[in-house]
């Protein structure tokens, strides 16, 4: 709390340079997952696009396909939230899902071929507001999960995800107080937004553990730019 930190994978490439300039948004929140603060997290996006002038992708349903058709069909998106259920499997870190809508799954595996040209050439950021997919573990060719494959095999810019299991009222707050700060500080790093997330959600709940749980991989003096704010 006294440190604007943020982690990294080696080897993967120094993080992204210093702004990342968001012009369009993908918010993945599945309606048949039972999170209703999900769907609040989907309204606060889309006004939050609204406020600021950005194109948005919100698919209905919000399927592996409509994932992949976003991924493939070249649309330039250069942040991608998801709200929804995920976990982590330590004995293969590849497969670890995140739950989309009827029952599909999405997985770091998933995201081999054109799905990282995609990724490589927008940079984006990256918040998975899922439980646990921000764990890594150990996989045949190295350390796997979705960190690892976000930032070493698809070279996005940033990427923001729990630890463990979080609470769904409170991870809708970390996202909210995430992106206002954002958006009302323009001059202000990412890993700044992080640490004030993180304090708010600390000050509202200090004693539940998903203030702890957020892990930032980025570099922390990167700048996010949210349309023309």
């Amino acid at each position: 709390m006294q440190f604007d930190f943020a982690r990294w994978v080696c080897p993967a490439a120094s993080p992204a340079a210093a702004e990342i300039a968001v012009e369009a948004l993908a918010c993945i929140v599945p309606s048949d997952g039972g999170l209703s603060e999900a769907q609040q997290e989907r309204d606060d996006l889309q006004a939050l696009a609204a406020s600021v002038g950005l194109k948005t992708h919100v698919p209905t349903p919000a399927d592996l396909q409509a994932v992949e058709e976003l991924l493939r069909d070249g649309t330039p998106i250069q942040l991608w939230h998801f709200a929804c259920h995920g976990n982590f499997a330590p004995a293969a870190p590849g497969k670890s899902p995140r739950h989309l809508e009827h029952g599909s799954r999405l997985t770091p595996d998933d995201l081999v071929g054109p799905a990282q040209t995609h990724l490589k050439r927008d940079r984006p950021l990256v918040f998975l507001n899922a439980c646990r997919v921000g764990s890594g573990g150990l996989s045949i060719t190295g350390l796997g999960g979705w960190a690892s494959v976000l930032v070493g095999d698809c070279g996005v810019g940033a990427v923001i995800a729990p630890l463990w299991s979080v609470n769904d009222a409170l991870a809708c707050e970390f996202a909210r107080v995430f992106y206002n700060h954002l958006r009302t500080q323009p001059g202000g790093t990412i890993g700044q937004a992080v640490r004030q997330a993180r304090r708010h959600v600390r000050d509202a709940a200090p004693h539940n553990p998903t203030w702890l749980a957020y892990s930032l991989y980025a570099h922390p003096n990167a700048r996010v730019r949210l349309g023309s704010s």
